[in-house]
């Protein structure tokens, strides 16, 4: 074999070679952005409900733990007539409202604020707010829950109206999420007790008192 060809073959050896190299570089890079892309979803999926898209309770526990030297607000808000909606219509159109009423609460906690669902029927919000803000936000939340909502029955379109009751806390840094998440708690289920429909602020003279047993029934009640 002449000098040229042998040449030539070498050539072509490492043409084939550079392309291969390239090849399984490209089928490399593709892969591993599959797997990032992968990761993020199942990392959103972790930490935010899966019917509404908020963050659930996990993500909002951590960021009450690390609130930073902020004052905050938080409401803790159910909604009054889910179960009888489920009830008489179904699930599916319990879905309907729970992602229309979650629209509305996040609506609600924009400019700095942070929407989430923490289970069923049950949401939570958070604002950079001092306490003398508390009951103006708490009201204004409610008020857009109570909005008449459209829900689609068999595909015939039903207008109904669903209150909210709220329990209100506020806190600092030096606050625990656990003792936010109680205390807020605790005035909701008086609140419900008392005054459903309105916002109760969490004071020391409130006894705790036990949460309704509510297995949720359906795998979008619960609040993932």
């Amino acid at each position: 074999m002449s000098t040229f060809n042998t040449l030539a073959v070498i050539a072509t050896a490492l043409a084939a070679a550079l392309l291969g190299l390239m090849s399984g570089y490209a089928i490399a890079a593709r892969q591993r952005s599959r797997l990032r892309h992968a990761l993020r979803l199942a990392a959103h999926a972790a930490h935010h409900d899966k019917l509404t898209g908020l963050p659930n309770r996990e993500t909002l526990t951590r960021q009450l733990a690390n609130p930073g030297s902020r004052t905050l607000v938080l409401a803790i808000v159910n909604l009054d007539r889910f179960a009888a909606i489920n009830r008489l219509w179904g699930h599916r159109v319990g879905d309907q409202l729970l992602v229309l009423q979650a629209h509305r609460a996040r609506y609600q906690a924009r400019h700095d604020g942070v929407c989430y669902r923490l289970r069923r029927d049950e949401f939570a919000v958070v604002w950079p707010a001092t306490a003398d803000h508390a009951a103006q936000l708490a009201d204004q939340l409610l008020a857009a829950l109570a909005e008449p909502v459209e829900l689609y029955v068999h595909d015939h379109p039903v207008t109904v109206t669903v209150c909210a009751t709220a329990g209100v806390t506020t806190g600092a840094g030096t606050s625990s999420a656990g003792l936010l998440l109680a205390r807020a708690d605790t005035a909701l289920q008086h609140a419900k007790q008392t005054a459903r429909g309105t916002a109760l602020l969490w004071r020391p003279s409130l006894a705790a008192l036990p949460r309704p047993d509510r297995q949720p029934a359906h795998p979008a009640e619960g609040g993932q």
